[in-house]
């Protein structure tokens, strides 16, 4: 049994989806962290071929509305990693994004009047 329990939040994780270093990071520190004591477990988006390398996923919580969307988090085993998967929510496929692509100004804005909030100006953090 672990001393710690860790949960490590990433846009990706290697070897499931990889775009930067970020990936690299996110993918090696659960097996480096396991010698010391530590659980990790990975909280990352349900991106399709995420999803496909999922075993054994079982839905842990629904959410009604997350930010503009009824959403699901799935955890489960992919591709060695103990993953937490967010599912539904803003997805690049709802507003006709590619990967890579940034969200228009507009999009956010609406998504933010959705919630509640009335920004004058929205800049996305992110891309598909």
């Amino acid at each position: 049994m672990s001393d710690i329990a860790v949960l490590s939040v990433a846009s990706e994780v290697y070897p499931l989806v990889k775009t930067g270093g970020l990936a690299d990071v996110a993918g090696a520190l659960p097996a480096a962290l396991a010698g010391e004591g530590v659980a990790m477990r990975t909280l990352l988006p349900g991106y399709p071929a995420v999803m496909a390398a999922l075993a054994g996923g079982e839905a842990v919580h629904d959410f009604a509305d997350l930010f503009g969307g009824s959403a699901r988090l799935v955890a489960g085993r992919a591709a060695g990693l103990d993953t937490v998967l967010v599912t539904g929510g803003i997805h690049a496929d709802e507003w006709g994004l590619q990967p890579g692509q940034i969200p228009a100004q507009h999009l956010l804005i609406e998504a933010c009047r959705r919630q509640g909030n009335v920004p004058k100006a929205a800049m996305a953090a992110f891309t598909w």
